[in-house]
């Protein structure tokens, strides 16, 4: 059976104020870490959405060439889950909108094409579940996710820093796992530049 072809929203609107600069310029590699998150997910997916915000008119000279759909969300002081409503928002706005969405966030520089994959293998084999990925043997689940067609309402109400925990937990019967722990590894401070190279996945591999 061919997989979905769904959706993938980077969060990538925040404003970087631990890091002290924009961490979404940090180098991976020989690129960006926008630029790579950005070049995975279109390694799974030819939809990809960025969602920025502080730091937008730095940044989309970095995707300039890729095509991807950039989301100025406004109200990214309001927190995380407004910039998942607002993508979702847009989603809902398409003539034709997908059956599926994943949301990741941009500065998980662990997160290539196979974990992307994995996603959406995982979504394709059980339709109606939400799948989320589990970082550590703690059980903690964060992004990225997958969400069918039926939750984008729900995510498109979200508001506050509490990202789509909301919906999981509205949902804990319907929630499905994949473990990946790569994507416990995201870029807060400068220091977190040392773990790149290990954490960082081949976007090339497919």
């Amino acid at each position: 059976m061919p997989l979905p072809t769904p959706s993938i929203i980077l969060l990538a609107a925040g404003a970087s104020r631990r890091y002290g600069g924009i961490k979404l310029l940090a180098p991976v590699g020989d690129m960006p870490l926008l630029r790579h998150s950005v070049a995975a997910a279109l390694s799974a997916s030819p939809d990809v959405t960025v969602v920025t915000g502080a730091h937008a008119a730095m940044l989309r000279p970095v995707l300039h060439d890729l095509p991807v759909r950039l989301l100025h969300h406004r109200g990214w002081p309001d927190g995380i889950g407004s910039s998942i409503a607002a993508a979702f928002a847009d989603l809902l706005r398409r003539s034709a909108p997908p059956d599926l969405a994943l949301v990741g966030l941009a500065d998980q520089p662990g997160i290539g094409v196979r974990q992307w994959q994995a996603m959406i293998e995982r979504a394709a084999g059980e339709p109606g579940c939400i799948v989320a990925a589990r970082h550590d043997a703690d059980g903690l689940l964060g992004p990225p996710c997958a969400f069918p067609r039926e939750d984008f309402e729900a995510l498109a109400a979200l508001r506050g820093d509490g990202g789509a925990k909301p919906v999981l937990r509205r949902n804990p019967d319907r929630v499905c796992i994949v473990d990946m722990p790569e994507a416990a590894f995201d870029i807060d401070e400068r220091a977190d530049r040392a773990g790149i190279g290990a954490g960082a996945s081949d976007i090339a591999q497919s």
